[in-house]
């Protein structure tokens, strides 16, 4: 009798509505999970059986419906500005990769991440997440900043460009000066530059020019004598070379008017020589002054802040107003999203039905771009998802009610007994 069937038929829909209950629920509580993407119930029909015998060509109602599987709408969320140099989001398609210590591999659209004690940029879970460096471009690595911060390059070149005025009164340089006012009393112009040794150590060089005929400048460079092993507050020369100019102010064609000096620091840095270079100098009677200073080297620094660029770059920005490559995040793309399989923290995992992952950097073959300081956000429609509990509340009603009915209706059919 086909009325114990609609007990079975009401029971099922209790399941299946039931189930798309919790899905919707599962979304609303993730509305502000950081990159969450929204799930959807499907329905299916459930096929009766045929009755057969003597009512050929009749077929039963069906059994009623189930959830045969639940959909992730991938569509990107909106995105918000953090201000947070270490929130990233993709715009567009693509995963993070993170990586654990056994080496599993993970996928995720939170880029909410931070760094561990060892230098490592990590998911929230603590899970390494995964690009390339210089050190290694083609093969998948975690990020790390511990190297970053000790970067220092030492002063190598130092370049002057500006004019030393030839109608000035000459000098020449003093011998074996006991202090730097002697050789500042007797030179006619001076600067000073600040070096920085292998170390990371700055150290001040002071450079006088001293009119030793018409056309001719003498430069010489001194630095403390404390610097470099002698007697503290003591000039120690370095070098110097000399500037001649042509009757038009300017230096002899092909002239490169420079010197190197190589001092010896004292605190145990590398020796390292300094190119002086004076070459783009001219020699007009007008104040002798400079009108720019280029003196290279990178003192040391520590990370205050990341930079992530569209293509995938990320930058350490130092203490020191340097920008510091750590390296291109990757993406990860896949020929079936809807095969990767939730586990939770924002994760997915490859499975049977996603297909291998599609690997590279960003903004390359069909993958997005990456926002800096940036997140992106749930992409779950709260109008939409309680429009849809009501629409499975009445359909659970309904299921409920069927129960119901058919149970009294078995209750009639055995008082007839």
């Amino acid at each position: 009798m086909r009325l114990f069937s609609s007990l079975r038929t009401g029971r099922e829909a209790l399941v299946a509505n039931g189930t798309a209950i919790a899905t919707v629920a599962n979304n609303l509580t993730n509305a502000n999970t950081t990159a969450y993407k929204a799930e959807r119930a499907e329905f299916s029909d459930l096929l009766g059986e045929a009755a057969g015998g003597m009512y050929q060509g009749y077929e039963s109602p069906g059994d009623g419906a189930q959830v045969a599987l639940l959909t992730t709408n991938f569509a990107n969320g909106a995105f918000e500005d953090t201000g947070r140099g270490l929130d990233w989001a993709v715009d567009g398609n693509g995963f993070f990769i993170a990586r654990d210590a056994n080496n599993d591999i993970y996928y995720t659209r939170a880029g909410n991440f931070r760094t561990d004690p060892d230098g490592n940029i990590v998911t929230p879970t603590g899970y390494n997440v995964m690009g390339y460096t210089a050190e290694s471009p083609d093969e998948l690595v975690p990020l790390n900043i511990a190297n970053v911060a000790a970067a220092a390059e030492p002063t190598s070149t130092a370049s002057f460009f500006g004019n030393l005025n030839t109608g000035d009164a000459l000098g020449t340089a003093p011998a074996n000066p006991a202090d730097f006012q002697t050789i500042a009393d007797a030179s006619q112009f001076s600067t000073s530059i600040t070096a920085i040794d292998s170390l990371g150590e700055e150290h001040t060089i002071a450079l006088h020019f001293f009119h030793t005929g018409n056309l001719t400048y003498d430069v010489q460079a001194y630095v403390d004598g404390g610097e470099v092993g002698a007697t503290e507050g003591t000039p120690v020369l370095l070098g110097g070379t000399t500037i001649t100019f042509e009757g038009n102010g300017i230096q002899p064609a092909g002239a490169a008017i420079s010197f190197d000096a190589t001092p010896a620091w004292s605190n145990g840095a590398t020796a390292g020589a300094i190119n002086f270079d004076f070459s783009s100098m001219s020699g007009f009677s007008v104040s002798s002054a400079l009108s720019n200073v280029s003196v290279d080297g990178i003192v040391p620094g520590n990370v205050i802040n990341f930079v992530a660029s569209a293509d995938g770059s990320v930058n350490a920005r130092l203490d020191n107003g340097e920008l510091v490559s750590v390296g291109t995040v990757a993406l990860a793309d896949f020929l079936d999203k809807q095969g990767l399989r939730r586990i939770g923290d924002n994760l997915f995992v490859q499975d049977f039905g996603s297909g291998e992952p599609i690997v590279g950097t960003p903004s390359t073959e069909g993958r997005g771009t990456i926002l800096g300081e940036a997140l992106e956000l749930s992409n779950v429609d709260t109008a939409t998802e309680f429009v849809n509990l009501i629409r499975y509340q009445r359909a659970y009603q309904a299921g409920s009610s069927t129960i119901s009915t058919s149970s009294e209706l078995l209750n009639t059919t055995i008082q007839l007994a």
